[in-house]
């Protein structure tokens, strides 16, 4: 939580040390000077946005892809797989899920559904890590590009994905499993077999 929000020490320009300072400063700083002042010399400790106003609302134009009426891709044939993670911390999970609903809601479900897949991992942060009760590593590797070359070029829609944690070295043995749900459902384990297991546990309602 300290890396992302307080940092170890107060915001400073130039960054000569990123470990010490808060990841959202060190975000917003790169952001500020290439994008807004479009000067990687500006000190982003002065920025003030009324000086910037029309170049802020230029990057909104291509950042605040908030707009519900997705029918121009969904003509084109597009296929879409939102992922949010549940303890996210750097950003609300509420972000992807009021645009999904967005979407429904201009849309209609049946429509959506047609090219629109909405994920949700509990218990991972913003890098999509996260930890168990018993120290281990939630489960949240998942081959989201391969789910969707697959429904592109087969037209099957994916359904409940697996998420695993496995071994970062050849032969990347699988340490465990869980079920990603489809949203608005979540993994519950079932009471028996193996916790470790995607098969033990089923998607139900929130």
């Amino acid at each position: 939580m300290e890396q992302n929000i307080t940092g170890k020490a107060p915001p400073r320009f130039p960054i000569t040390e990123p470990d010490q300072q808060a990841g959202g400063w060190v975000n917003a700083d790169g952001f500020v000077r290439y994008l807004f002042a479009r000067d990687a010399k500006f000190n982003s400790l002065t920025f003030k946005p009324e000086n910037f106003s029309a170049r802020i609302r230029e990057i909104s134009e291509m950042f605040d892809t908030t707009n519900p009426d997705l029918s121009p891709f969904l003509a084109r044939g597009g296929k879409l797989i939102l992922k949010g993670n549940g303890a996210d911390y750097q950003r609300s999970l509420m972000q992807e899920v009021s645009y999904y609903k967005s979407v429904v809601a201009k849309m209609g479900q049946a429509r959506a559904d047609s090219f629109i897949r909405f994920y949700v991992t509990p218990g991972v942060n913003h890098g999509g890590e996260g930890v168990m009760s018993n120290g281990e590593p939630v489960p949240s590797d998942v081959d989201l590009l391969g789910a969707l070359d697959s429904w592109s070029e087969t037209g099957q829609a994916p359904g409940t994905l697996r998420q695993v944690t496995q071994e970062r070295d050849a032969p990347f043995k699988v340490m465990a499993s869980r079920p990603m749900c489809l949203y608005p459902l979540y993994p519950r384990y079932m009471g028996e077999g193996d916790p470790k297991a995607a098969e033990s546990f089923t998607c139900v309602p929130q």
